[in-house]
């Protein structure tokens, strides 16, 4: 692992730490892409991206309760639904490993409502988890989500012939990482900048939030749901029109 590929934040200062099977932050931002329906382009791009860090909670405790067959199945269920749920909103999964998930949404494709579709593939992956409970009826996810600009791509010029090191440097994964870290069990913390650009869709409950390696209060939201139905234009303009007449 390429040292300058690490936010020196998210290093691991417990020297005698043992590895866990959750990828760490540090892991997940620096590892190469695993995705196989996906080809990211290799040169590194700025750009504006969403990151959605999603841990299984409790994976320790639980995979000494179950049996290891039955733990091994739980974690192959709740990849599949993780990628599914991901995929379906074309966000690209930058790491996913044993417990643990993060995705870039705004690459390698970039849409205007990158921010919403991670929202809804973290909504999708909470209704997912609720089905793996109820088989294992333990299973919980945290979540958390960030938008900012990143440099994002072989961020190292690893310009040979095998996998690219993809990576996304600057805030915006280390802030999705610390806020995943603070969510409640079964629930979604979201950055201002993330909350400020969907808020018209999504219902929140702000936090004031204490994080490793930022200094000062920070300002976040957890995510409540989505909004009862409105009218495109009306979401678009931010208040309720008047109904047409006469048309």
């Amino acid at each position: 692992m390429e040292p300058q590929a690490i936010a020196p934040e998210l290093r691991n200062d417990r020297p005698n730490a043992t590895p866990s099977a959750t990828p760490s932050a540090d892991q997940a931002i620096s590892s190469p892409a695993q995705s196989q329906s996906q080809s990211p382009a290799r040169d590194a791009e700025r750009r504006q991206l969403t990151v959605m860090f999603c841990d299984l909670v409790g994976s320790v405790e639980l995979g000494e309760q179950l049996d290891i067959e039955d733990y091994r199945e739980l974690l192959a269920r709740f990849r599949a639904a993780t990628t599914q749920a991901v995929e379906r909103f074309n966000g690209f999964i930058a790491r996913h490993q044993g417990d643990g998930l993060l995705a870039y949404f705004g690459y390698p494709h970039a849409h205007e409502n990158d921010a919403e579709r991670a929202l809804r593939a973290a909504l999708d992956v909470l209704r997912a988890v609720e089905e793996l409970a109820r088989a294992d009826g333990a299973s919980q996810v945290r979540i958390g989500i960030a938008t900012g600009t990143a440099i994002v791509g072989d961020v190292l010029s690893t310009h040979a012939s095998h996998q690219p090191e993809l990576a996304a440097f600057v805030s915006t994964p280390n802030l999705a990482a610390r806020l995943q870290g603070q969510a409640p069990p079964n629930q979604v913390m979201v950055s201002d900048t993330t909350q400020n650009l969907t808020k018209d869709r999504f219902e929140y409950e702000h936090k004031i939030l204490q994080l490793k390696g930022i200094e000062g209060d920070v300002l976040a939201y957890q995510l409540l749901g989505e909004k009862s139905s409105v009218a495109r234009l009306d979401v678009t303009s931010g208040r309720q029109l008047t109904p047409l007449v006469g048309r």
